[in-house]
């Protein structure tokens, strides 16, 4: 009788201890860290999807008590500034209406309060209508997650599987490391696969099954 495979995603944790820092991220994770010596009230973290993006938002929300924002609560600005003065985060920045969110961030200026920015590419490449609004995205500070180098790669690999209860020899990691795509978005969808071809043919993942299953 074949066995049910039930497709789940992982829980993940966000805490800072479970952010895997190499020098493809470490700038981005001290700009986040040091918050509070941010020059410039905002900040742009730019990245590829799956990156670390959400989870370097939500360290900065644990160390400074921001709120997480859609781009639709800025129909009504001023209600977010009726009290307390703890930053905003805006995960992902989309910009969907140019003039809400200007309003929005001219209100974050004049009341000093921090704001973290995540998007996918830098503003320069956007499509900005607003004179004022382009002139004040150009102006913000911006840090950014590189695309991963193999110790990252492995880093996450490990975490992933840990994340799916799995056990991975090391001569299989090293064979994944330099053979599956160098994206962010790959290593995730790699470790899900695996996870579900295991769980399929009750084996444990060998580099014949890795090769099977990616076709490598």
């Amino acid at each position: 009788m074949d066995q049910l495979v039930f497709n789940f995603t992982p829980s993940c944790s966000y805490q800072a201890e479970d952010f895997i820092i190499t020098n493809r991220n470490q700038e981005a994770f001290s700009w986040i860290t040091q918050w509070t010596a941010w020059s410039h009230h905002s900040l742009l973290l730019i990245g590829p999807p799956q990156s670390g993006k959400t989870h370097l938002a939500t360290i900065f929300q644990n160390l400074s008590s921001a709120t997480f924002l859609k781009e639709t609560d800025l129909q009504d600005s001023e209600a977010l500034f009726s009290s307390g003065a703890t930053p905003f985060i805006l995960d992902p920045l989309q910009l969907q209406e140019e003039k809400p969110f200007l309003h929005f961030y001219n209100l974050c200026q004049e009341n000093q309060r921090k704001l973290l920015l995540t998007t996918e590419t830098h503003p320069v490449q956007w499509k900005i209508k607003l004179p004022d609004l382009n002139s004040r995205l150009m102006a913000i500070p911006c840090t950014t997650i590189e695309q991963p180098d193999d110790m990252l790669i492995r880093g996450i690999l490990l975490k992933r599987f840990s994340d799916l209860q799995l056990t991975i020899s090391d001569p299989v990691l090293d064979y994944l490391v330099t053979h599956i795509e160098r994206s962010y978005s790959a290593l995730q969808n790699t470790a899900l696969l695996l996870n579900d071809a295991s769980l399929a043919e009750h084996k444990k993942i060998t580099l014949p099954l890795v090769k099977k299953v990616l076709n490598l």
